[in-house]
């Protein structure tokens, strides 16, 4: 009698890698510049985007299930989030806990302005998988006609969707970049933030940089810390020292040990 014999098919286990070099997140080149618009302007805008998009290392959020429930619980319809990935290299270079903006509208749902998609929607789910500190900002209580100046700012936030992002860094309402949206939204609504989207240039140097770009004179998202709104919430990795973000030491450490490890390989 013969015996048949068993086939033991191999199960197929595909190879995991935790290193990854340094990628471009999109396809990160400008193209919708203005008709006859001069090649010297270009160049500052065009680098400040590339950069932004180079992810140095593998990509895992560093907020944790804990810091979405809190923040879930905290957010309130016409709050504000400032929020940081420290896995673009931009978070070198900046040095500051938080990069981005955007506005809370209910639901689970922010109005944000990026590069790759101008303003647009965006949910509380993607914006927790895809960066890693998070902070909640709102309109003080005591504020005068407080429920009419939200809705009034959420009415503006779902007005300004389609809009292109502002790579250049300058007032006005047909393009915004992060901050100047948030900002943008409240002061349509009546309310006095005490922030500038876009400082005025006094000196000729200034003037010159900014008829460049406007990115050095802009309102960064770590510096509406300093406006009008009272804090509500912190992710874990975060805290406020001297009315300014930055990490927590351990976190930091964490980060740079990261980018230390992906630079080196």
């Amino acid at each position: 009698m013969v015996k048949k014999q068993k086939t033991i098919k191999k199960r197929f286990k595909p190879k995991l890698t935790h290193h990854i070099k340094p990628t471009l997140s999109h396809t990160h080149l400008i193209r919708s510049w203005p008709k006859d618009y001069p090649f010297y302007k270009k160049i500052i805008p065009q680098l400040l985007y590339l950069l932004h998009g180079v992810i140095v290392h593998e990509k895992h959020s560093l907020l944790t299930k804990e810091d979405m429930f809190k923040a879930n619980l905290k957010l309130r319809k016409g709050d504000f989030i400032l929020t940081g990935n420290l896995h673009e290299i931009t978070s070198l270079l900046i040095g500051g806990a938080v990069t981005h903006a955007a506005i809370y509208i209910g639901k689970r749902t922010f109005v944000q302005a990026t590069g790759d998609k101008g303003v647009h929607f965006t949910t509380l789910h993607q914006i927790f998988t895809s960066h890693d500190t998070f902070a909640i900002l709102r309109i003080p209580k005591k504020v005068k006609n407080r429920n009419q100046i939200i809705k009034k700012a959420i009415t503006f936030a779902h007005k300004q969707i389609g809009k292109e992002y502002d790579y250049f860094f300058k007032d006005g309402e047909s393009k915004y970049f992060c901050s100047e949206l948030v900002n943008s939204c409240y002061h349509h609504a009546g309310y006095k933030t005490g922030l500038r989207s876009v400082k005025p240039a006094h000196s000729w140097e200034a003037k010159l940089i900014k008829k460049a770009t406007g990115a050095l004179k802009a309102l960064r998202p770590e510096h509406m810390i300093n406006g009008k709104f009272k804090v509500v919430f912190l992710s874990h990795n975060l805290k406020l020292r001297n009315n300014k973000l930055i990490l927590h030491e351990d976190s930091h450490k964490e980060t740079l040990q990261h980018f230390k490890k992906q630079l080196i390989r």
